[in-house]
């Protein structure tokens, strides 16, 4: 599999025993869903702004409910301007 592979099915993601992070990128990009199976050292601002700005749904219920990754301040300052920037 490849990088165009994952452009097409997000979700291959899982498939990749350590992906990079342009993988991780490509996929959360095609697919918002495929986040949770980005490596938790990879789950950096860059990856969590775009599986909120490509899946709204996913933005609301699915991914603030996921216990995949810690609730800390930075985190929730994150949501808040992502929240802000889909706003305007």
């Amino acid at each position: 599999m490849s990088l165009d592979d994952l452009k097409q099915n997000g979700l291959l993601l899982q498939s990749f025993e350590n992906p990079t992070f342009e993988m991780c990128l490509t996929a959360v990009k095609q697919n918002a869903v495929a986040f949770q199976f980005v490596p938790h050292e990879l789950r950096i601002p860059e990856i969590i702004i775009e599986a909120f700005y490509n899946t709204p749904q996913f933005q609301s219920r699915t991914f603030l409910n996921n216990r995949s990754f810690e609730h800390s301040r930075d985190f929730m300052l994150l949501v808040i301007e992502v929240h802000i920037r889909n706003k305007t």
